[in-house]
């Protein structure tokens, strides 16, 4: 079990034999919870994992999957207000950046967009995976770019939903379902996933309220959406595409999350992503610097 007193929050890094014990969120579903023994094996300490690696090589990290990120909130008020000097936390930054909630400290770090599925479901890293996973050719070329159009064009149609799900939020409900489901992407048996505009549209109007924002938030797509919908979004239409590459293909959700993590690190790594690059390398770099 984790230590939570100051005490022992301090001396964890020796316990590891670290330098630094980076606390993420993960590993446990309990709204508020904390998992007190933690997990180092979820996608959320992999991907921060990668980014440490690629941005911090000289310290040494150990990653833990806390739970939600609310129970991250206690080893927040530890850095805070113990000044834990070897203990990071890293969150989703959610909406946080339009909710003047930030939290601003070196060793407090937020995701580049929503959550770090939004990193993951980047265009170029479905075109990493895509062209990653089949014998390249001039019809899989033709697929991977048919396979970009419809994600793009679906990204579109989510542009103005994002905004609602602020709105929504700000008054105790999303509009997207916070449950990991894929509720928000149609999935269709001939046809290309989309985004079930109609559905959003009936959500928006039955909960009949008309608050707007006096100041409305600049939100993008990909990069604020719910990150749980839009890597939904990019598993299904990269396996819709990927079968009709090769029939016998399977994935399922968390290998394609895990694998994703991988392409966008291939795509970090030639210069691909320069908004992922620069967001990871600053914030990471504040540790190193403090």
């Amino acid at each position: 079990m984790l230590s939570r007193t100051s005490s022992g929050l301090l001396a964890l890094h020796r316990f590891y034999g670290c330098d630094f014990v980076v606390f993420v969120e993960g590993g446990y579903a309990g709204d508020g919870e904390i998992h007190n023994d933690g997990d180092d094996d979820t996608p959320d300490t992999m991907f921060w994992q990668r980014m440490f690696k690629e941005f911090a090589r000289n310290p040494t990290f150990y990653f833990k999957s806390m739970g939600s990120k609310s129970a991250l909130l206690h080893y927040v008020k530890a850095i805070l207000e113990d000044d834990i000097p070897t203990l990071v936390v890293c969150m989703d930054r959610d909406f946080d950046h339009v909710s003047d909630k930030l939290v601003m400290h070196p060793r407090i770090l937020y995701t580049r967009g929503y959550s770090w599925e939004n990193d993951i479901s980047l265009r170029a890293v479905l075109r990493e995976a895509f062209l990653y996973n089949c014998t390249v050719t001039a019809k899989t070329k033709l697929l991977c770019e048919e396979m970009l159009i419809t994600y793009d064009s679906s990204l579109e149609k989510l542009g103005p939903f994002v905004f609602w799900d602020y709105i929504l939020l700000r008054n105790g409900q999303g509009l997207f379902p916070r449950d990991g489901s894929a509720k928000p992407v149609l999935l269709r048996k001939t046809l290309a996933p989309d985004i079930d505009v109609l559905l959003l549209e009936g959500r928006v109007s039955g909960a009949q309220t008309q608050i707007l924002s006096p100041n409305p938030p600049s939100l993008i797509p990909c990069r604020d959406v719910y990150g749980h919908c839009i890597a939904r979004l990019a598993y299904h239409s990269f396996v819709y595409f990927m079968k009709k590459a090769n029939k016998k293909y399977r994935i399922d959700f968390d290998g394609f999350v895990r694998s994703s993590i991988n392409h966008l690190m291939s795509v970090v790594k030639r210069g691909e992503a320069p908004e992922i690059n620069a967001h990871y390398e600053k914030i990471i770099g504040r540790i190193l610097s403090n």
